[in-house]
C-alpha cells in the first residue's frame, strides 16, 4: 500500500493521476492477495498429506456410521439407557447386583455411540472443503499475479502518459 500511496503522491494530472491510482491500488492489493494466499498455501501443503492419509478411515467411519444397523443399535441403546438405572435397582433386589454396574454403562455407551456418529459427520464433511482448497488457492494466486501485472502495466501506462507531452486541442 506505500507504493501506491507514493505512486498517488508522485502523478498529479487528470487521468494520470486515476489510471495511476487505481493501478496502485490493483498492484497493493496484488500482492496482499498473493501474500496471503502463498502463506495459507505452504501452511495447506504441509497439512494436506498427513489429512489425505487419513481420508480413508474418515470415509469408513462415517459409512459404518451411517448404516441402519449402527443407527438402530445406537437408538435401542438410548431408549433402552433411559431404564437402566430403573432395571439395576431392581436386578439388585433379586440378588444380581454384580449385573448393576453393567447395566448403568449401558446409558454412558449410548452417549459415546451418539457423540462418534456427530464426530464422523464433522470430519466427513470437514474433508470436502480441504480436498478442493489447494486448487482454489491456486486460481487465488494466479488472480494475485494478474492484478499485479494489471497494476504494473497501468502504473507504467500513467507515468509514460504523464512524461510525454501529448497537445491537446
Amino acid at each position: 500500500m506505500s507504493l501506491s500511496l507514493y505512486v498517488e503522491c508522485e502523478i498529479i494530472l487528470g487521468d494520470v493521476e486515476v489510471a495511476s491510482t487505481g493501478g496502485g491500488f490493483l498492484l497493493g492489493f496484488g500482492l496482499c492477495l498473493l501474500l496471503i494466499s502463498s502463506a495459507l498455501f505452504l501452511f495447506l501443503d504441509q497439512q494436506y498429506e498427513e489429512v489425505m492419509k487419513c481420508r480413508s478411515e474418515v470415509v469408513y467411519l462415517y459409512h459404518l456410521t451411517h448404516t441402519q444397523g449402527y443407527v438402530s443399535a445406537m437408538i435401542a441403546l438410548e431408549t433402552l439407557g433411559h431404564y437402566t438405572d430403573i432395571i439395576a435397582d431392581a436386578i439388585d433386589g433379586l440378588g444380581l447386583g454384580w449385573l448393576r454396574d453393567s447395566l448403568r454403562q449401558i446409558r454412558i455407551a449410548a452417549l459415546y455411540i451418539r457423540d462418534v456418529y456427530y464426530a464422523s459427520e464433522k470430519a466427513y464433511y470437514s474433508m470436502q472443503p480441504i480436498k478442493v482448497a489447494p486448487h482454489i488457492l491456486t486460481a487465488t494466486i494466479l488472480l494475485a499475479t494478474i492484478l499485479i501485472i494489471t497494476g504494473a502495466a497501468l502504473i507504467i501506462k500513467a507515468r509514460r502518459k504523464q512524461r510525454s507531452p501529448i497537445a491537446t486541442p
